[in-house]
């Protein structure tokens, strides 16, 4: 998924029976301001697999979610999105870029992006 993507995804869009996640937006940042609208390519609309362990993150990401919005009630802005600020906002995508490199910071991975780590999944899958 492209990180777009990720940050659009709607509580709505996983499937945990199926094991599917339902990717139709893509949320767009210009000027801090946020928005959703479609993904970059007519084929960019698609379902892909939900494994289980990450069936059981995104449920520990609901339970954290909810425990937010219990605190914030109204004020939490956006409870039907999957990935928020603590106030329950859109997340920037600058954010997650910076937290990212943040994280793989001295490490033998300080090379990566996320965009990187789309295409190595894509390699492995191919692969594989």
């Amino acid at each position: 998924m492209r990180s777009g993507e990720c940050l659009a995804l709607r509580w709505q869009d996983l499937d945990f029976e199926n094991k599917t996640i339902h990717i139709e937006n893509t949320l767009t940042d210009v000027g801090g301001k946020h928005w959703l609208q479609l993904p970059k390519t007519k084929n960019s609309n698609r379902y892909i697999g939900l494994s289980d362990t990450l069936i059981k993150i995104f449920e520990e990401q609901k339970l954290h979610q909810d425990k937010k919005l219990k605190k914030l009630g109204r004020l939490y802005k956006y409870p039907e999105m999957v990935f928020t600020t603590d106030s329950g906002n859109y997340v920037d995508r600058s954010r997650l870029n910076t937290q990212f490199r943040n994280f793989v910071k001295d490490t033998s991975f300080d090379f990566a992006t996320l965009h990187t780590l789309r295409h190595c999944n894509a390699t492995l899958l191919i692969n594989s």
